[in-house]
């Protein structure tokens, strides 16, 4: 696909777009220049901070997930100039979202959200297992399928080819869509959060907050050196009460809290996806976790 041809394919996903404050951290990688280049053809008013490549990414680091990633954002958000936030990874294949506020938009919100603007009955989404529940929930409203797949963008790509699913998101800031081969993209992420603005055009913040009924902690990192096998039983029986799902280590449910825990697939960690209604709960549950993480 050439790249005037690229472009065209970014117009027909956006659409046209209302006026919008964007504010977008390139993060030094190599996603600037095009998106740049189709925001200008659009009439989006922007502006940029590390646009230009630079492999040793002097601002930050290229995750953004980082929260040292995130800070120079976050200011930028909080002069309160803005409508939304965006910080690019490196390679622009993931995105993470700031409300006007500057807060950051969990991935399981962003998905909701897209779930209430542009999935229709009968339709399908996937979200990986350690993902918080809002996007189920929300699924279940709109009679929409929300599917579970394994962390991993080739597991997420193959369940919605699998189940021809229109959107796919990871707890990471990837975001897939159907439409662009079951692909990821950070640019066709960031054009669909304006279109869903667009459709109901008041503060993101509010926006969003139907979907805030949990709190949903940034991923914690375990290293154990106990046999996965009995990490897994063991916090099998200690749960036992909640509803068990193995796709992708275990995850437990109950009806105000739940979590999953999983072995990272690219490094010796343990990684923990934890969300409730409760801080004081989701402390004690962290705690008992790691009690059986750290067991010998």
């Amino acid at each position: 696909m050439g790249l005037i041809s690229y472009f065209d394919f970014l117009f027909r996903f956006s659409g046209s777009l209302p006026y919008f404050r964007l504010a977008i951290d390139f993060s030094n990688g190599t996603a600037a220049g095009e998106v740049a280049a189709v925001l200008e053809r659009l009439k989006v008013n922007f502006v940029t901070v590390n646009e230009k490549p630079n492999g040793s990414f002097p601002a930050h680091g290229p995750n953004p997930l980082e929260e040292a990633s995130q800070r120079q954002l976050k200011a930028l958000m909080r002069s309160k100039k803005f409508d939304l936030g965006a910080i690019f990874d490196g390679d622009g294949d993931r995105v993470v979202f700031m409300d006007e506020k500057g807060e950051v938009i969990d991935p399981s919100i962003t998905l909701a959200l897209w779930l209430d603007c542009f999935l229709k009955p009968g339709q399908a989404a996937i979200k990986t297992a350690n993902m918080g529940r809002i996007a189920a929930e929300v699924g279940r409203s709109r009679k929409v399928k929300v599917l579970l797949s394994k962390v991993g963008r080739t597991n997420v790509q193959q369940a919605m080819a699998k189940n021809k699913a229109d959107l796919g998101a990871e707890k990471s800031g990837h975001y897939f869509f159907k439409d662009f081969y079951y692909g990821d993209s950070a640019a066709l992420a960031l054009f669909k959060m304006l279109k869903a603005i667009s459709k109901k055009p008041q503060p993101l913040s509010k926006l969003i907050k139907p979907y805030q009924k949990y709190i949903i902690l940034p991923e914690i990192n375990f290293s154990s050196e106990r046999d996965p096998g009995n990490v897994i039983a063991a916090l099998k029986e200690k749960f036992k009460e909640g509803r068990i799902d193995l796709l992708d280590g275990i995850g437990v449910e109950f009806p105000e809290w739940g979590f999953n825990l999983r072995r990272s697939n690219t490094e010796n960690l343990w990684r923990l996806s934890l969300e409730g209604v409760d801080q004081n709960k989701l402390a004690e549950v962290k705690k008992e976790i790691e009690s059986v993480l750290l067991a010998s």
